[in-house]
């Protein structure tokens, strides 16, 4: 307890809301005021860039996670595995490194003057992989949340390109 001369309030608590996957850091943790929790997987096989068979940084929410009024407490932590694990509702990928966009680059995508693919970013800058750093999430209809930019459908989640 701390005691403030006037009231008691008790100490902050910290809670576990989600775990990334193996090796992976979370980085651009932000919400809205709606309690949507967003929160991204970063280089999760410990590499910078992304090379085909490895794990793909991963941009995401956590659906029906409400930061504005969870009070579960921690979850426990799983097994290890390669996928983002959440304390109430489902972690729903955006997109992921190395994903085919309707521009037909790729997401994460670091591209030379001429247009030609240098390497997909497999770290995030500020919140986003790299190549990405520019868009940010937006509300689409039936709560379902959308990246600015081209349109793509991916498990349910819709996001737009512009």
């Amino acid at each position: 307890m701390v005691t403030t001369g006037l009231a008691t309030a008790a100490e902050p608590q910290l809670s576990r809301i989600a775990t990334m996957p193996a090796g992976a850091e979370v980085t651009g943790l932000s919400s809205n005021a709606l309690g949507d929790l967003f929160v991204n997987a970063q280089h999760p096989d410990g590499k910078n860039d992304f090379k085909d068979g490895g794990k793909p940084a991963l941009v995401g929410y956590m659906q029906g996670f409400d930061a504005t009024s969870y009070q579960a407490g921690s979850m426990n932590i799983p097994a290890v595995g390669d996928a983002v694990q959440v304390a109430a509702g489902q972690f729903v990928s955006f997109a992921k490194a190395g994903d085919k966009l309707g521009s037909g680059q790729l997401f994460g995508g670091v591209y030379d003057h001429a247009g030609n693919i240098m390497y997909v970013s497999n770290a995030t800058g500020r919140g986003r992989p790299g190549g990405c750093q520019r868009r940010q999430p937006v509300a689409a209809s039936s709560y379902q949340w959308a990246m600015e930019s081209r349109l793509k459908t991916v498990k349910n989640a819709r996001f737009e390109f512009h």
